[in-house]
């Protein structure tokens, strides 16, 4: 992982963060997903637009309320260690692994950046 995983700001949110504001950061940063964080910065869950998408849609999603009831507690984690197998077994079933160290969160992998690994060894090219 710690050939793939690039150490940037981490881009978080908190439980009792409001939709509105979560949505705001999906844009700010470009991004479709993002760690959910406790206060001391550990694993609480991660929140993805389509499932914000999905609530506003069907009318269970109060934007101006917190975005906890929307947030996937059930998460697959990988350390700095972790072998890039794992981290393609959880890509390629649609699952966004969180890069953890001693619990603390450092931030997600997508499969972008699992391609521009690729992209970088030169792989099939």
């Amino acid at each position: 992982v710690s050939d793939v995983f690039h150490r940037t700001k981490m881009v978080s949110c908190k439980s009792s963060e409001l939709a509105k504001d979560c949505i705001a950061r999906f844009k700010e940063h470009g991004i479709s997903q993002m760690p959910v964080v406790n206060a001391d910065d550990s694993l609480y869950g991660i929140i993805a637009e389509y499932d914000l998408l999905n609530a506003v849609i069907g009318g269970s999603a109060n934007l101006n309320k917190p975005i906890d009831p929307f947030v996937v507690r059930k998460v697959d984690t990988v350390d700095l260690e972790t072998p890039i197998q794992k981290v393609q077994e959880l890509l390629k079933m649609d699952k966004v692994p969180v890069v953890v160290d001693q619990k603390k969160v450092l931030g997600v992998i997508t499969k972008i950046d699992l391609l521009e690994f690729f992209v970088n060894r030169g792989v099939n090219g």
